[in-house]
């Protein structure tokens, strides 16, 4: 005959004890394991369910507590796993309701989604692969041999590359590459720009920064990925990084008349090494990178020839040599007291090695002493060209005689002819360089002459003299003719 039983809350069911002195006895009532006593005739029963169906064990009576706890750890275990999808965690509700959402707006908008089993199996794969990836200061060292051993970057490209890549790395600090997100790299290239000097995090330099930064998480999860199959790709997590579009806010800055007289008349007088390489830069917009190149060999016929070795964009151009720069070689030339020889850097405050000798160097060395040659005459000449511009009064600003130049070839040649001549795009050259300026104060530009006789008279205003393009090589309130031009071909007279 059965016990009478007594039910105690929704759990336990308690009868009376089986043995006299045992109390009464708890039997565990759960959804994943539960405990049954009917009679002394029968053995007790633990049930366990797996999965969807129950399993049973019968025991002993007097095993009543070992049955119990068995009970108790298959609840705890049902509940956390949620095994029965009967009783779900929390966390586990909130992302079904989330999925539901989710697949009812995209089934109203007419793009049903995959199948959820799907898409759980490819999350928790990405989940278990996230480690796999490397850390970001191997991947930037890895991409650095890359475009080293690839090669077709200029030596000052490849060293400003390592120089980000490099302060990036430090930054960023032991991440792996999925680890790095949007506002992480953001904020690491903040930190970086300060800790190379910078003041500001202008623009521009963002996106510099940025574009440097997708292109190695690019390279790298592509050449990755290539050997992976579907389901195990890995993400990369700057995938839909999209640059800063860059706004014109003011205006390009540009020198004035009175600026660019004041300057050249300060040089004349007292940097004249700097006369030929600030000329080409004012009057033919060879941006600042190409003049420290540029040897008198490259100045012949009237134009510039500026070779794929000499551009910043690896492709040649030619541009015209101006009535008043041929004026300005000249005065150059007669001032010095000899012709430069073709072999002669146009700018050479130390005398460096000639082109004869680099020629008996290899590739590599090659480069390396151009590239260090090129580094001291740019520091050398930013020093000598900051000097000049505080003794004329005058506050330097940045790519002022590049964008000058062609502001004012646009009024003489036209924008496509300026274009070509600044080795850029229209577009580039209207956004980035170009000023509207009238045509009259682009022929006064071109008309800024060298000085003539004592050198304290120059002769500015070509342009404004009634007598025209016959009166170019006459001093304005000096009588003393203009200085005798050497030969067309400067650069190949020895």
């Amino acid at each position: 005959m059965a016990e009478k039983r007594v039910k105690i809350g929704k759990d336990f069911e308690h009868i009376p004890a089986v043995k006299s002195g045992r109390g009464w006895l708890g039997l565990e009532k759960g959804k994943f394991g539960k405990v049954r006593f009917e009679s002394r005739s029968k053995k007790l029963e633990l049930w366990i369910k797996q999965g969807n169906e129950w399993k049973r064990s019968l025991l002993p009576v007097e095993e009543y507590a070992k049955a119990n706890e068995a009970a108790r750890k298959a609840n705890k275990v049902g509940e956390q796993a949620g095994a029965s999808f009967g009783t779900l965690r929390k966390e586990e509700e909130a992302a079904l309701k989330l999925w539901r959402e989710y697949v009812e707006q995209e089934t109203r908008a007419g793009t049903p989604p995959r199948n959820l089993a799907e898409i759980m199996r490819e999350l928790i794969e990405r989940e278990r692969t996230k480690d796999e990836t490397p850390l970001f200061e191997d991947v930037a060292f890895q991409f650095l041999e890359h475009k080293e051993r690839r090669g077709g970057l200029s030596v000052s490209y490849f060293v400003q590359m390592k120089s980000r890549l490099t302060a990036l790395s430090k930054a960023i600090g032991k991440s792996r590459l999925s680890e790095v997100s949007e506002p992480i790299l953001e904020k690491a290239i903040a930190g970086a720009v300060v800790a190379r000097g910078g003041e500001s995090l202008a623009p521009k330099t963002l996106k510099h920064w940025l574009s440097l930064a997708r292109e190695v998480f690019h390279w790298w999860f592509t050449r990755e990925n290539a050997t992976r199959p579907a389901w195990e790709r890995l993400t990369n997590p700057l995938e839909a990084l999209a640059l800063p579009k860059i706004e014109k806010e003011a205006e390009p800055e540009i020198l004035t008349l009175a600026q660019a007289r004041a300057l050249l008349s300060d040089l004349a007088q007292n940097a004249l090494e700097l006369v030929p390489i600030v000329a080409v830069q004012m009057f033919a917009g060879v941006r600042n990178s190409e003049a420290l190149r540029l040897r008198w060999r490259d100045i012949r016929g009237g134009e510039i020839v500026l070779s794929c070795s000499i551009t910043k964009t690896k492709v040649s151009r030619v541009a015209p040599v101006s009535e008043n720069l041929q004026k300005w070689f000249a005065f150059y030339a007669i001032a010095r007291g000899s012709v430069p020889g073709s072999d002669e850097l146009i700018f050479a405050p130390n005398r460096g090695k000639q082109e004869s000798e680099l020629k008996a160097l290899n590739k590599e060395s090659r480069k390396r002493v151009e590239y260090e040659g090129e580094q001291a005459r740019r520091d050398a000449y930013g020093r000598a060209l900051r000097a000049a511009f505080k003794r004329a009064g005058l506050a330097k600003e940045q790519n002022a005689f590049r964008h000058t130049a062609a502001s004012c070839l646009v009024r003489i040649h036209g924008e496509a002819a300026a274009a070509s001549y600044c080795g850029h795009s229209i577009r580039t050259q209207g956004v980035f360089y170009r000023t509207a300026v009238s045509e009259q104060d682009a022929q006064d530009y071109f008309g800024i002459m060298p000085p003539v006789g004592d050198g304290k008279a120059i002769a500015f205003d070509r342009s404004r003299n009634k007598n025209g393009a016959n009166s170019a090589g006459k001093a304005q309130g000096d009588e003393t003719p203009a200085p005798e031009e050497p030969p067309a071909d400067l650069g190949a007279t020895a």
